[in-house]
């Protein structure tokens, strides 16, 4: 009976030491890191993004603000054409406020499910300095 108790409670522990090592390393196994590859589409994509982005600042003196969704990103940018392997990605532009633009690359929910590993990178555009206008009549 004793026997049988201890081979009882030295399963228990066994089967508690997997529980631990599985949510300790799940994670890790579940979602891999990114590859360099997939960096890279994702860094050509946001490059792609800060070019237009300055470029429509310099022509109308703002930048193009976009949401998420590719409709969104498609009318702020009409121009930019982006890579197919970048589908994997939404990206977002927002001002914080000073006049910088915040640009976000995050992979689609969809892409992480389907076995992509997530990844988030932002990047930030200061604001243009103003140029001092010049004052009415001035003769300058």
């Amino acid at each position: 009976m004793t026997a049988r108790i201890r081979l009882v409670e030295v399963s228990l522990w066994a089967a508690t030491a997997c529980l631990i090592a599985a949510a300790l390393l799940g994670k890790t196994l579940i979602n891999p890191a990114p590859d360099a590859s997939t960096r890279e589409i994702a860094d050509e994509a946001l490059a792609r993004i800060v070019a237009m982005e300055n470029a429509i600042y310099r022509e109308q003196g703002h930048f193009g603000i976009f949401g998420p969704s590719d409709q969104e990103r498609q009318l702020a940018l009409p121009r930019l054409q982006l890579d197919a392997p970048a589908a994997q990605f939404e990206f977002d532009a927002l001002e914080d406020g000073t006049g910088s633009l915040k640009i976000r690359a995050i992979t689609k929910p969809e892409a992480v499910a389907g076995g992509a590993a997530p990844l988030a990178i932002l990047r930030t555009l200061p604001a243009l300095a103003a140029q001092a206008p010049q004052e009415i009549g001035s003769d300058r």
